[in-house]
C-alpha cells in the first residue's frame, strides 16, 4: 500500500488499535478534531458555582456523555483529576484540554500520561506533548520513538518540539535500520519547515526503500515550497508490514 498519494498523506492509525483513516494534519488541528477549545467561564457566573461539583458528579455519574459535557467547562484541577479517570476516552479528551492550558502542572502531568495502561491515552499524551513544545518531554518521547506504535507520531512529537537534542535524534533516525524510523524521521523533519534539513533529506534520497524515499521526498517538497522531487522506482528489498500504515495525522 502506499504510503504517500499526489504529496499528501492518508492517515491510519499505527499500531494494535485499528481506527478510521483521516486525513495528514498538523497537530494542533489533530487536537480540535478531538476536542474543541472550551469557552471561557466569567467569574461569578452560575456554571463557575456548578464546577465546584464538577469533579464529584464525573466520579459518579455513568453517563459518559454527562461526563464529557462537564470536562468542557472543568477548571484545570479537575481536568488533572480526570486524567485518572476509569474510562480511556475520558482521559484522552482531558488532555487535549488541557494541551490549551498555560498552567504549569499540566506538561508534568500529560509526561505521567504516557505510561498509562491504554495505547490510545498514550498517544493523545505524545501529540499534546508535540503541540505544547514541551521540551522536558523529551527524554521520555525518546524511549517511546522506537516502539513501532509510538514511532511515526513520536517523530512528529520531536519535530514539533524542536531544539538541538530533538532534531539530533530525528536526523539520526535518517539512518536507523529500521524503514519505520527512518520514514517517520524523514516525515517529521520536512514538517519543521527548517531548510538546513534539505542536505540531510537530500542524501536520505538513496535509501533501499521506495517509502522511505517517498517519504524523503514528501519532505523535501514540504521545506523547498512544494518543488517536485524525482524519486527512482528501483526497490529490489522484500515487503515491510511494518511499512503497511499510514501516518495517524
Amino acid at each position: 500500500m502506499p504510503i504517500f498519494h499526489g504529496g499528501a498523506t492518508e492517515a491510519r492509525h499505527v499500531g494494535p488499535h485499528q481506527s478510521t483513516p483521516i486525513p495528514a494534519l498538523s497537530t494542533a488541528h489533530w487536537l480540535d478534531i478531538c476536542d474543541t477549545i472550551p469557552q471561557k467561564i466569567p467569574a461569578g457566573s452560575k456554571q463557575q458555582d456548578r464546577n465546584k461539583n464538577v469533579k464529584a458528579t464525573m466520579s459518579e455519574t455513568p453517563d459518559i456523555t454527562t461526563t464529557y459535557r462537564l470536562l468542557d467547562a472543568a477548571p484545570v484541577d479537575h481536568l488533572l483529576a480526570a486524567l485518572s479517570h476509569p474510562v480511556w476516552s475520558v482521559r484522552t479528551k482531558a488532555i487535549s484540554k488541557l494541551a490549551r492550558s498555560n498552567d504549569p502542572r499540566v506538561i508534568p502531568a500529560i509526561i505521567a500520561a504516557l505510561d498509562d495502561r491504554e495505547g490510545r491515552v498514550r498517544e493523545i499524551a505524545i501529540m499534546a506533548l508535540g503541540y505544547l513544545r514541551a521540551k522536558d518531554a523529551i527524554p521520555s518521547l525518546l524511549q517511546l520513538f522506537p516502539q513501532v506504535a509510538y514511532t511515526y507520531i513520536t517523530a512528529r512529537a520531536l519535530g514539533d518540539i524542536g531544539g538541538d537534542r530533538a532534531m539530533t535524534c530525528l536526523l539520526d533516525a535518517l539512518r536507523d535500520p529500521q524503514p519505520l524510523m527512518r520514514l517517520s524521521a524523514a516525515t517529521a523533519l520536512g514538517f519543521t519547515g527548517d531548510k538546513r534539513l534539505i542536505d540531510p533529506l537530500t542524501l536520505a534520497l538513496s535509501d533501499e526503500r521506495s517509502e522511505v524515499r517517498e517519504a524523503v521526498a514528501f519532505a523535501l517538497e514540504k521545506l523547498t515550497n512544494d518543488q517536485a522531487v524525482e524519486l527512482t522506482d528501483d526497490d529490489s528489498s522484500e515487503s515491510d508490514p511494518e511499512l503497511d500504515v499510514v501516518p495517524p495525522f
